[in-house]
């Protein structure tokens, strides 16, 4: 097979607030890049930038900068084009197109349920689905999404849905770590058996019905109504900008655990330092929505982690759909066994994160299959 050169797109955005935290299309990018080098037909691979060209510290790449180029300075040489963290135009396509390369979007969220929340309650105004009508080569995606989203994807792309792995590495939670003196003493998690009461930690987003703080707090709140003393605070991260909705404020103050004002609205917080300083246990809840970096990050570092992924069933606390009273007996679980059964938790969680490391050997043969396909 001849050599390939291949480009991904990335999105520097000079946005206030905006970092390398803000959501995993971005991390994605970088991880996808890694995999690709590891592929023998490939000669290069480049992080291809629009908007702003300047890499400024927050995104932590600086190790990679040398791979990272406005995208119109590379689009002449490249074989293979993959739109990820930023839309391509269609000019770039059609120059990738007329020197026999191919054009790949890569769908890393759950395209269907914006739509559906864009037009249902004007939501996510600054996007639409495919705004170019472009028509792909391919539409890649992961397994989270194939059954919601993969005709969804076909219809909008006029493109074959291909799953592949989902990618994730330490490479910018580690260096998170390394940047916070305070949030280090709490990496990895360390057995708490002298304390009686648990920290519990919501991280959900809280702008799109697929990752929301509602069920996570409920499981946390009953649980506390039966285990008062087993729990010492309840946080729920991104939650000060619904502080005020008033449908929030009445589920939290319908609980013990919102009126003795055991559980709080915190700001936005990066997953390192919060669990760094405030180690304890993280309840999550997806809907369609089931591989989450959180996840992974939370596995890495040896955190308990209550979840409703049917893809990490073996690993964590694991509670079925929105079965509330199923997810605070995984929380029972977790906070009255974590510490006693670590050392066997943390090897179920090093096996899950192998297979999605850009660097095995697994996931680089998928993505190397799929490519000489695509290319061939």
């Amino acid at each position: 097979m001849r050599k390939i050169n291949v480009a991904i797109s990335l999105l520097l955005s000079e946005k206030p607030g905006i970092s390398i935290w803000s959501n995993g299309a971005v991390q994605h990018s970088v991880f996808l890049f890694n995999t690709l080098k590891n592929l023998p037909f490939v000669d290069n691979v480049w992080l291809g930038t629009y908007g702003s060209e300047k890499l400024h510290s927050k995104w932590l790449m600086d190790d990679i900068q040398q791979s990272i180029a406005p995208m119109s300075d590379v689009i002449e040489e490249t074989d293979l084009l993959i739109e990820l963290s930023a839309m391509v135009p269609e000019h770039h396509i059609r120059v990738v197109r007329d020197r026999g390369g191919k054009y790949v979007t890569y769908k890393i969220g759950n395209d269907l349920i914006l739509a559906m929340e864009s037009m249902i309650f004007n939501a996510h105004s600054d996007w639409i689905p495919n705004p170019k009508r472009l028509h792909a080569d391919a539409v890649w995606t992961n397994a989270q999404f194939v059954n919601s989203c993969a005709t969804f994807f076909e219809h909008m792309y006029k493109a074959r849905p291909v799953c592949l792995p989902h990618l994730w590495s330490p490479f910018f939670l580690e260096k998170a770590i390394r940047s916070n003196l305070k949030s280090q003493l709490g990496w990895p998690y360390k057995a708490q058996f002298e304390k009686s009461g648990k920290k519990i930690s919501v991280f959900e987003p809280n702008i799109s019905v697929v990752k929301t703080s509602t069920i996570p707090f409920l499981i946390s709140a009953i649980f506390y109504e039966k285990n008062k003393a087993a729990v010492e605070n309840i946080y729920i991260y991104n939650g000060m900008k619904i502080k005020q909705n008033r449908a929030f404020k009445r589920l939290v103050m319908s609980t013990d655990a919102g009126s003795q004002r055991v559980a709080s609205a915190e700001g936005r917080f990066n997953f390192a330092d919060a669990m760094g300083q405030n180690s304890g246990v993280v309840v999550t809840h997806q809907w369609e929505n089931a591989l989450n970096y959180l996840y992974y990050e939370a596995l890495y570092g040896g955190f308990a982690l209550v979840h409703n992924s049917p893809f990490l069933k073996d690993v964590g606390y694991y509670y079925e759909g929105f079965d509330v009273e199923d997810g605070v007996r995984a929380l029972e679980r977790a906070v009255f066994e974590h510490d006693e059964n670590l050392e066997a938790y943390r090897e179920n969680a090093n096996a899950f994160l192998a297979t999605v490391d850009p660097a095995s050997e697994q996931v680089i043969a998928e993505y190397d299959r799929e490519v000489r396909r695509l290319i061939s």
